[in-house]
């Protein structure tokens, strides 16, 4: 959406359709790939282990980033490894896979990862905070304190720094580092 925005969308089409065609050479065929929306691709991919997985996401990741552009382009993996037993529909396989690639941006120094469990429940308590906010103002559950700034010199306090605790009934006291930025993002 971006990149159409500041170069037009039939530069932004000429772009996907290339990242398609590329796509479409460098992946073998038991592997299936799908544009869902705007810049958004699933892969449903074979894989005998996760690194050699790694090392040919990685490589496909190279090939697509070389593609001529009016400027460069990164492109981000979210992974979810299916389990030859286990049951789960492609929707669900591509939204679990959805919730790695967008941590994949800030974690990830080659922009793939895989996804885990506890990226799920991360997403999951992050969800029940925006849930809980307004009624967590309405019960004040929120409290603030007053931490003491002391001169180095003179042993005095000199200042005071409020600061914020979430007693939240189902977890205690939260610190603002844990609520703050997740409310931040919503």
């Amino acid at each position: 959406e971006t990149y159409c925005l500041g170069y037009g969308e039939q530069e932004g089409n000429r772009l996907i359709k290339e990242l398609y065609h590329l796509l479409a050479q460098n992946l073998p065929k038991q592997d299936i790939f799908a544009r869902k929306e705007a810049a958004d691709f699933g892969l449903f991919m074979t894989y005998p282990d996760k690194l050699e997985l790694f090392d040919k996401i990685e490589s496909l990741i190279k090939t697509l980033e070389s593609v001529e552009s009016c400027c460069s382009i990164s492109l981000q993996a979210g992974i979810y490894l299916i389990d030859s037993v286990e049951s789960i529909t492609v929707a669900d396989a591509y939204n679990l896979a959805s919730i790695a690639y967008v941590k994949a941006d800030n974690v990830s120094e080659a922009g793939i990862l895989f996804f885990s469990r506890k990226m799920k429940e991360e997403i999951q308590w992050e969800r029940s905070l925006e849930r809980d906010f307004q009624n967590a103002i309405d019960n004040r559950e929120f409290e603030v304190y007053l931490q003491p700034v002391f001169d180095v010199e003179t042993e005095k306090a000199v200042a005071a720094e409020a600061v914020a605790r979430w007693n939240r009934l189902s977890e205690g006291f939260l610190t603002e580092e844990r609520f703050v930025p997740v409310l931040e993002k919503s």
